[in-house]
């Protein structure tokens, strides 16, 4: 057995407007979750002596934080997107989640669509903070890694 530490574990988001991802260590944070937020129905049924839930689906997000690190190339990308307070489609980024789980050809991962939520800068912190939400179009898959490059390969 092996603990999994937060150093092994990695989210990547790529700010590229179009064509292959151009994945970005996002490594400069003391947050890293992701949070499933299932969307659950209760049903109080008649013959049941209490309700009933029945999870219908998630709505996956990611709340995140960057240090404000002029020259940390996550940092550099993200400031630029937020100072044009993206909307609509253009608000949705790529993003990459790597774990420490061997796969058959690199480390088990998933890559998704979010929608980027700008929530603070925080500069007594020195602390850009934002939401990775509605996680769609999530692949699972595998990720290799070559000059310290990510590269995603979707299950088939």
């Amino acid at each position: 057995m092996s603990q999994w530490l937060k150093h092994m574990c990695a989210v990547y988001i790529s700010v590229a407007g179009s064509g292959a991802d151009d994945w970005l260590r996002i490594g400069k944070s003391t947050v890293f979750s992701v949070n499933f937020n299932p969307q659950v129905e209760t049903t109080d049924y008649i013959e049941d002596e209490f309700p009933t839930d029945i999870v219908r689906r998630y709505n996956p997000s990611m709340d995140q934080e960057i240090a404000m690190i002029e020259g940390d190339d996550a940092f550099d990308a993200l400031f630029a997107v937020r100072q044009a307070l993206p909307t609509g489609t253009d608000a949705n980024k790529r993003v990459l989640v790597v774990y420490p789980k061997d796969g058959t050809n690199g480390k088990v991962s998933f890559a998704a669509t979010a929608t980027i939520r700008f929530n603070s800068e925080l500069f007594v912190d020195s602390k850009l903070t934002f939401t990775l939400g509605s996680l769609k179009d999530i692949s699972w898959g595998e990720t290799a890694f070559s000059n310290g490059k990510p590269s995603f390969t979707a299950n088939s």
